[in-house]
């Protein structure tokens, strides 16, 4: 919804509506909305590798636009956050404030297996910043429950020497996350080090104000509702091919150590 509030209220600055057309109806509403003529042009979401929706995209003769980046994004036009950048921003920080081991707890299952390729794309980032720092990253169970997290968070524990550090892209798993590492003893800026998603005003609510890797979604919905604008005021018929990754940045907050001064 952070998504779709953005685009709506872009889209009016452009003097167009949306209409939202549900996950469920797949490739069938894609064509029901073309074929009716009720629609100017497509922004599709919750983008997956092998997307089912994406055989009839291209056939259609309005402009369509992915947020989100499939594995064949040939003759798409593409707009993502670059989630390899914020895993690499993520490791190379935490490994400047001196960390040499680096747990980044995952997607939940449900996002992991909907097989969308941000995730292989933010542990691609991180692995390939931490082997250029000389650093070891490890890859843990994320969920929506306890039980995993916890267990997730004593393995990090058991193979850390010196100040533990976490990422937590998810924004599922941060408060558990938190509550874990609590009842450890551990607090975050102090003997362990948080870098996780969220909100600025989700952020600063954290008993410990989190930093956080911002993935920049207003900014991406501005983008995507600017890209397919243009694309109508062409009136140009597809194919169209392009893509776009939108930079991340971190937001330091309480929740990290800082690299000493002079560093």
């Amino acid at each position: 919804m952070e998504f779709v509030s953005v685009i709506a209220s872009t889209a009016r600055q452009y003097d167009h509506d949306i209409l939202l057309v549900t996950e469920d109806e797949g490739a069938a509403g894609l064509r029901r909305v073309v074929g009716q003529q009720i629609c100017d042009g497509l922004i599709l979401m919750q983008v997956e590798d092998e997307d089912e929706r994406l055989p009839v995209a291209r056939t259609l003769n309005v402009p369509v636009l992915l947020i989100g980046i499939p594995r064949d994004p040939s003759g798409l036009v593409c707009i993502d956050a670059d989630f390899e950048m914020a895993g690499e921003h993520c490791v190379r920080d935490l490994a400047a404030a001196g960390h040499s081991v680096i747990s980044i707890i995952d997607w939940q299952p449900a996002v992991v297996n909907r097989h969308v390729n941000y995730v292989d794309r933010f542990m691609g980032g991180a692995d390939a910043a931490a082997e250029a720092l000389g650093v070891s990253v490890q890859h843990l169970p994320g969920g929506p429950d306890q039980a995993t997290i916890a267990d997730s968070v004593d393995k990090a524990l058991a193979a850390t020497q010196g100040v533990p550090a976490f990422i937590a892209p998810d924004r599922t798993v941060q408060d558990i996350l938190r509550r874990a590492l609590a009842s450890r003893g551990l607090t975050p800026g102090v003997n362990v080090s948080i870098i996780g998603s969220a909100t600025p005003t989700l952020a600063e609510l954290q008993p410990i104000p989190l930093s956080t890797i911002d993935l920049r979604p207003a900014e991406v919905s501005r983008r995507a509702v600017k890209i397919i604008c243009q694309l109508l005021e062409a009136d140009s018929q597809g194919p169209h091919e392009s893509l776009e990754l939108v930079p991340t940045v971190i937001t330091h907050r309480s929740s990290t150590l800082r690299p000493p001064h002079g560093t």
